[in-house]
């Protein structure tokens, strides 16, 4: 009966570390993220639902474009690093490429929420060339919400503070090109991540929890003196 219990907790232990271990996001190609069904976790998100629709005038594969987790505790997110040349109107183009990149993220432990985004977007332009990144998420009251950051002018970074606290968005990024007479744009890489934070009432309970144990320990030393 001992054994039989060894080998039971053995499997849960070993089969759960697999199982954890298969579920981490990892570094690699979006085409890997994109099979049926799939989806991983980073610390505290779930990700899950991905989505890539490529489309202009010419299309970037899903295997040409980099993901790297980006791991910060209670700000995990993405690193993408496309590599796309979204506007080249002065070296035989127009190119303008149009990427769309969606999934669905949610907290794991849901004492803990989504309270903002933010995303860090690189790139380079010549000429009247220029980039757009609009990030779109579901979330009332607006329904759906988003932000834009672009080059030129160079607003590179945006920082958006929820509304109200969730424990799941679904998310559209839209990296676009604008094509103009003279010029070229390109990105390089774009950044996501996803702030949380532990709810008024949960600190309130934790400290409370902490309150009882404090007194029991207190209450326990004086019982043995």
């Amino acid at each position: 009966m001992r054994k039989t219990l060894w080998i039971l907790a053995g499997t849960l232990i070993f089969g759960s570390a697999a199982m954890a271990a298969d579920a981490t996001c990892a570094s690699g190609f979006l085409d890997s993220y994109l099979v049926a069904n799939f989806s991983c976790h980073i610390d505290n998100l779930d990700f899950t639902n991905w989505s890539y629709t490529p489309s202009g005038t010419t299309h970037i594969l899903a295997s040409s474009i980099g993901v790297t987790p980006i791991p910060t505790l209670l700000d995990e997110g993405f690193r993408f690093n496309p590599g796309i040349q979204v506007s080249d109107v002065s070296g035989g183009g127009p190119f303008n490429e149009d990427v769309l990149i969606g999934f669905t993220v949610s907290t794991v432990d849901k004492s803990k929420t989504i309270h903002d985004l933010s995303i860090d977007f690189n790139g380079s332009f010549t000429g009247d060339g220029s980039t757009n990144f609009t990030e779109t998420w579901n979330s009332p009251p607006c329904g759906t919400c988003s932000f834009t950051v672009q080059n030129p002018p160079k607003d590179l970074v945006e920082h958006f503070v929820l509304a109200s606290l969730f424990d799941s968005l679904t998310i559209t990024k839209d990296v676009s090109g604008a094509t103009g007479t003279n010029g070229t744009a390109s990105v390089s890489k774009f950044e996501n991540q996803f702030s949380q934070v532990v709810p008024e009432p949960a600190y309130t309970a934790l400290l409370a929890v902490g309150l009882l144990g404090l007194g029991w320990l207190r209450k326990r030393r004086q019982s043995q003196v």
